[in-house]
């Protein structure tokens, strides 16, 4: 089982604008967010392994003073009730009670790790320490029973706390520790949280409500791993890649080095049965809710097919999703519009074709596995116009859903919040930027929100031709974003058209969205991405000639 030392980094939106005892949280702005840190879970030596891939998820308070002190972590009476939930169906994971199991580190005896290696593991709450030893903790008003066999811990008239000045409540490096929540890789956790808290500026008592947060897996994770993986497919024709022409390889478990990563051949049409011409792959994503992305095939006619992933990232089962035709429609993006835990497609009706609703937007959701076996919902059943481009699908606002990202030529984006097959319409960005693409959208800063990538065009004369830039940290508003120039070629060595930026992904499995080029060879570069921070790493100095990446996919339509 693949083990990982690095955090996977998932911050809240910012606390400005929640209450805080009638006073927003931009006021006093002593706590500052809330933080995820992820790892993959290593099973070596447990009585009874788990058959989940298992990732175990600490949450910090974090705040803008080492002397902020926090008190306890409660849930009210609704709205304002405390919730700790994952999608993944299976729940959280916890040890028995027989064997050290506990739901708080006030009762916890990690000495007993050595017998019981599976309370690694376990779930709990907390307040600074991962131990017994020295916990002043307490809780009071909390039901614990369904978050013991796995379920949701909800509050709704309790907490935990500690007595100050009890030194474990203390934001030693500007946080502290709440929880540990484990559950299969791939799946995403979320909570909204309550909380009371010693102001070392002001020296008094202030509560946070309301915090809600989200964290959500890498995107194209084949094998469930916390990890964007690669997906190549040999082209076919003049050029492509010869007798190979449609198979399908994967490179999962990058290391960061030069031709670090496993290769596996997912298909090989030179020993199998050939892949038409006209099956295609639309991209990727989890399409059964089990933590790991599948391969989203669609033919000329509109028939789907998805390959549902094995947990190695290259064995797959075939499953039929429709088997109909849907002519003179494309998809338009794959993502989890309804924040189920499970992607859907996005269809939208071709332009050109006289039909009436040229433009118009439909979604696949809920799909039990059978063909057919989904829900359809019209998103927008009105013409769009053709000026207007859905560009593709992101959660930019980080509530925990994908909405669809529009553009028009002059640049103006808008967002689509979707909830279900419903909408809110939210301008980005009104103004122009000409002779500007869209390359891809990504969490490129580990805010919990995907960002908007650019790269100046090439031919323009700008002086900035192959650029890049990115919009980051969008508050909902028109030009309520920061934007950050990652590379200048005006005073840079500049980047030869021939290198293209494919995608975006989690490469690295940081929690931050890396950048992905490759060269007409094959040849790939990984932008490690921290905000408009990067550090160049080269994923794969060969040649791979005649072949396409297929995933990660993040841009449906340019919108040039």
């Amino acid at each position: 089982m693949k083990t990982s030392s690095q955090a996977l980094y998932r911050t809240c939106q910012g606390l400005s604008g929640i209450g805080i005892l009638g006073v927003t949280a931009s006021a006093l702005a002593a706590p500052t967010g809330v933080y995820f840190e992820q790892e993959v879970v290593d099973q070596t030596g447990w009585l009874t392994p788990d058959a989940r891939q298992l990732v175990r998820v600490d949450v910090y308070l974090t705040f803008d003073n080492t002397s902020d002190h926090l008190n306890a972590v409660n849930g009210q009476t609704a709205p304002l009730d405390l919730t700790i939930s994952t999608s993944d169906p299976l729940g959280f994971y916890q040890t028995s009670s027989g064997h050290g199991g506990v739901n708080t580190t006030a009762t916890r005896n990690s000495a007993l790790e050595a017998m019981y290696p599976s309370m690694t593991a376990d779930s709990w709450v907390t307040i600074g320490l991962t131990d017994q030893t020295g916990n002043a903790m307490l809780d009071v008003g909390i039901d614990f029973t369904d978050f013991n066999s796995g379920g949701s811990l909800t509050i709704d008239n309790g907490a935990w706390f500690v007595t100050p000045p009890d030194a474990q409540g203390d934001a030693t490096n500007n946080s502290v520790l709440i929880g540990r929540f484990t559950h299969a890789a791939g799946f995403s956790s979320s909570a909204t949280l309550n909380f009371q808290y010693v102001d070392a500026g002001s020296g008094t008592t202030e509560e946070v409500v309301g915090v809600s947060c989200v964290y959500r897996g890498a995107k194209s994770d084949l094998n469930g791993d916390g990890q964007s993986d690669i997906l190549w497919r040999g082209d076919y024709g003049a050029g492509g890649a010869g007798d190979y022409e449609g198979s399908v390889i994967s490179w999962t478990n990058w290391d960061g080095a030069d031709l670090g990563f496993d290769s596996g051949v997912v298909y090989n049409t030179h020993t199998g049965t050939p892949i038409p011409e006209e099956w295609i792959i639309a991209g990727t994503g989890d399409m059964d809710g089990n933590g790991r992305d599948d391969i989203v095939w669609r033919n000329d006619v509109g028939s789907v097919i998805v390959w549902l992933m094995d947990d190695d990232g290259v064995g797959f089962t075939p499953a039929l999703f429709y088997s109909g035709a849907i002519v003179d429609w494309r998809i338009a993006g794959i993502g989890d519009f309804d924040g189920d835990g499970q992607d859907d497609i996005l269809w939208q009706a071709e332009y050109g074709t006289g039909s009436g609703f040229e433009g118009a937007i439909l979604a696949w959701e809920q799909w039990d596995g059978t063909d057919g076996g989904y829900t359809t919902g019209i998103v927008f059943g009105g013409a769009i116009p053709s000026t207007w481009v859905a560009v593709g699908t992101a959660d930019l606002n980080g509530n925990g859903r994908d909405g669809v990202v529009w553009r028009n030529p002059t640049g103006s984006l808008v967002y689509w919040d979707l909830n279900g097959w419903t909408y809110s319409s939210m301008i980005f960005f009104s103004g122009a930027i000409v002779d500007w693409s869209i390359k891809a959208i990504g969490d490129f800063d580990g805010d919990g929100q995907d960002d908007v990538l650019w790269q100046a065009d090439y031919g323009t004369s700008s002086g900035y031709e192959g650029s890049v830039l990115a919009w980051e940290q969008w508050d909902g508003t028109d030009g309520g974003y920061t934007t950050g120039v990652i590379y200048d070629t005006s005073s840079s060595t500049p980047i030869p058209d021939t290198w293209t930026i494919v995608s975006s992904g989690d490469m690295l499995a940081d929690g931050m969205d890396d950048v992905v080029w490759r060269n007409p060879d094959g040849a790939v570069v990984v932008w490690d991405m921290d905000g408009w921070n990067y550090d160049a790493a080269i994923m794969y100095s060969g040649a791979i000639a005649g072949w396409s990446i297929d995933s990660p996919r993040d841009i449906y339509n340019t919108g040039n």
